[in-house]
């Protein structure tokens, strides 16, 4: 007899869990950093044009390549092919989720890790040139004030 193995864990569940802990890392998120991007992982999304399926102008296609971008504070997944097609889906905003269809949860972690990582660091500098602003304004008012 064939049976098919009914899995404990689906796609759906994953991505709920990736939108979840990606909201809760915007709670923290300053957006006052450049932009920057993540590595690359397998990230499938469906799209169309918006018209009927028999419609004679009616177009899908299926994008696969996609890496995380912080963007003004956000997090976001932008999704490519080789033309160069792109569509930007925003984790924290539900509607866009569920247009993923396939990823890999692992590639997606360790993508997720970099992007935190390099998050950190530049929170660091900006730190470090904020502290340097206030020493020159406080250097600068202190000289004014001397010379009065």
């Amino acid at each position: 007899m064939i049976e098919i193995t009914q899995r404990n864990t689906t796609t759906d569940m994953g991505l709920a869990e990736a939108e979840d802990l990606v909201q809760h890392l915007e709670e923290h998120l300053e957006g006052d950093l450049h932009n920057f991007e993540s590595r690359h992982f397998f990230c499938r999304v469906g799209d169309n044009n918006g018209r009927f399926m028999h419609d004679f102008n009616y177009s899908s296609w299926a994008l696969t390549n996609a890496h995380l971008e912080y963007r003004n504070g956000s997090i976001c997944i932008v999704v490519t092919d080789d033309e160069q097609i792109h569509d930007d889906i925003v984790l924290s905003n539900g509607n866009y989720v569920n247009r993923i269809q396939k990823m890999d949860f692992h590639e997606f972690a360790e993508s997720l890790r970099e992007l935190i990582t390099t998050y950190n660091e530049m929170s660091k500098k900006k730190d470090r040139e904020i502290d340097s602003f206030i020493d020159f304004c406080t250097s600068y008012r202190s000289s004014k004030r001397d010379q009065s």
